[in-house]
This record gives C-alpha cells, structure tokens and sequence, in this order.
C-alpha cells in the first residue's frame, strides 16, 4: 500500500507540473500588447506657458506583461482633451506619428464621449515593441489659459485592446514648460 501512495503522490505532482506549464503557454501565446503613454522621461503630467503655441511630445510604451511581452502592430488611439481645454483658448492644431522618416498626420478634431474632443491616430497606425525605445507621438497646439487639464487616451491594435492612460496638462502662468 504504501509503494501505491507514493505512486500516486509522484503523479500528482507532475499532472499539477504539466497543468501549470500548459497554463503558462496558454497565457504566453494569448497575451495582448500592454501600452502605456506617457510625456518625456516617463512622466504622467507636464507643465506649459499658458496661450503658446507648442508642440507637445508624448511617447507610447510597450510594457508587456511578466508572462509575455507581446508586439502591438497597428496600434490607434483617440487623444481625450475636456470641454474647458478648448473653452479657455486651447487649440488641437496637428497629431505626427509613425517612423522617422514618415510620419503620418491628422488635422481632424472631432467630438468624443462627454464633451470632450479628440484628435486621433488613425490607421496604419504605429508598431511598438517590447524593450525597444517608445514611438513618438507630437501633437502641434495652442496652449489654453491657466488650470489642470486631464488628457484620456484608449489604444488599441490589430491584436485587440491595448489599455487607457491617463496624463496631466498643468497650464501655468510662471512656467516655461517640462
């Protein structure tokens, strides 16, 4: 009997081994791109002169996951501005993105959910990958009068939903930008 336990002991272990590893695979190969947005040096928010024309740099991550760290190819995303952005001065003027020596452009400001506007990357899109530098996104503008400006931004790609940053805009009078 006890030749048998040990046995079925041994077993065990290795089915919980072997259902471990499937899992892990599983997750490796169904994994989505994880991106994250983010001003230079990987700062969240960033200080501007108020009423200047400006262009605003931001850059877009690929952070991965601990288990894979996924490509994202034909990654869009709508850039969110509020209301009083736009009702203080602010201006959406030119979003540039992709490689170096073509980049793409978008004049179109449209409204979004919330009466909020965005201006959008559209399609190609951008490619990032994991443990390579950041792919550049720069937004020409005219900075609006003084105050807190949260900028929403969803991405997503060809392999589905890439994540949601969030940034600030800090418009102030006695700065002279970030």
């Amino acid at each position: 009997m006890g030749l048998l336990r040990m046995l079925e002991f041994v077993l065990i272990i290795i089915d919980s081994i072997a259902s471990t590893i499937l899992a892990l695979l599983a997750l490796r190969y169904t994994a989505r791109p994880r991106l994250e947005v983010t001003f230079d040096h990987g700062k969240r928010r960033t200080r501007l002169p108020p009423n200047t024309r400006i262009t605003l740099k931001m850059l877009v991550w690929n952070k991965g996951h601990i288990y894979a760290k996924p490509a994202a190819h034909g990654v869009i995303g709508w850039i969110n501005f509020p209301e009083d952005f736009f009702r203080r001065g602010g201006e959406l003027l030119e979003i540039r993105y992709g490689p170096k020596d073509k980049k793409h452009t978008n004049r179109e400001v449209k409204p979004g959910v919330g009466r909020r506007r965005y201006i959008a990357i559209k399609k190609p899109g951008i490619v990032v990958y994991p443990q390579e530098p950041p792919e550049e996104v720069e937004i020409d503008m005219l900075t609006p009068d003084g105050g807190e400006y949260r900028i929403e931004i969803p991405l997503y790609s060809d392999e589905g939903d890439c994540g949601f940053s969030k940034l600030l805009l800090m418009v102030n009078d006695n700065e002279k930008g970030e």
